[in-house]
């Protein structure tokens, strides 16, 4: 059994890599199963997330999101 989940974790990189409006159906349903069962693995695919948003605002709100990306990290 853990040798199952291992390998389906390893198997899911590119679910956690992607830009979700990038993720087919199945990397979608990957990074779902990753958010039931390794919560940290996803809080850390979440802070990814979050910084990248970062450089994509305007500056101002760039500043307020990296403010509370810092405390949330």
């Amino acid at each position: 059994m853990i040798k199952a989940h291992a390998r389906r974790l390893k198997r899911s990189r590119y679910a956690l890599w992607k830009n979700a409006e990038n993720l087919t159906n199945k990397q979608a349903g990957k990074r779902a199963w990753i958010q039931c069962v390794n919560k940290p693995l996803f809080r850390a695919h979440l802070l990814k997330e979050y910084l990248r948003l970062v450089f994509q605002l305007p500056f101002a709100d760039a500043v307020l999101i990296l403010d509370e990306w810092m405390q949330w990290a």
